[in-house]
C-alpha cells in the first residue's frame, strides 16, 4: 500500500491505482471550481467566456491621439528642430532620439503648430513618454 500527502490530507492507495486516483482529484478540482460563463466586451465585439481577474481589472483600450508625439523606445533626446508655436508639415524632422547607440527620428505625424514641447535637450525619456503636443 501507498501513501500520499494532499493538501494536508493522508490518502492511502494501493499499487498502481495512481493514476486513477490523480485522474478524479482533477475532475473534482473541476467540478468544484464552475466558473461562470460572462460577457466580455473587447471593442465592440462581445464573447461568452469565462473571465479572470486579468481580464476583469484590464486597462481599456483608447486609440492613439496623432496630435501627441510619445518616444517608441527609452532614450536620450539630442536635437529639438523647433519650439512652440512653430508650424510644421506632414514629416518635418521635430527632433532626434538617440537609444541604443542610434539615432531616432521623431517626426510630425500631421500638419499644424507645436501647441507645447514637453522635453529639453540632453534629458532621458522613458518608453510612450510625451514630447510634444500639435495643435
Amino acid at each position: 500500500m501507498y501513501s500520499l500527502n494532499v493538501n494536508t490530507e493522508f490518502l492511502h492507495s494501493k499499487p498502481y491505482g495512481f493514476e486513477l486516483f490523480f485522474i478524479n482529484l482533477e475532475r473534482n478540482r473541476m467540478a468544484k471550481k464552475k466558473d461562470k460563463i460572462e460577457d466580455f466586451q473587447v471593442g465592440e465585439t462581445i464573447y461568452r467566456t469565462t473571465v479572470n481577474k486579468m481580464h476583469k481589472e484590464r486597462k481599456p483600450y483608447t486609440p492613439p491621439d496623432i496630435r501627441k508625439l510619445t518616444a517608441f523606445i527609452p532614450g536620450t533626446i539630442l536635437d529639438i528642430a523647433f519650439k512652440k508655436g512653430d508650424e510644421v508639415k506632414e514629416g518635418d524632422i521635430i527632433m532626434y532620439l538617440e537609444a541604443m547607440k542610434m539615432k531616432n527620428i521623431i517626426k510630425a505625424s500631421i500638419d499644424g503648430v507645436i501647441k507645447k514641447i514637453h522635453v529639453k535637450e540632453g534629458v532621458i525619456v522613458s518608453k510612450n513618454q510625451l514630447l510634444v503636443e500639435l495643435k
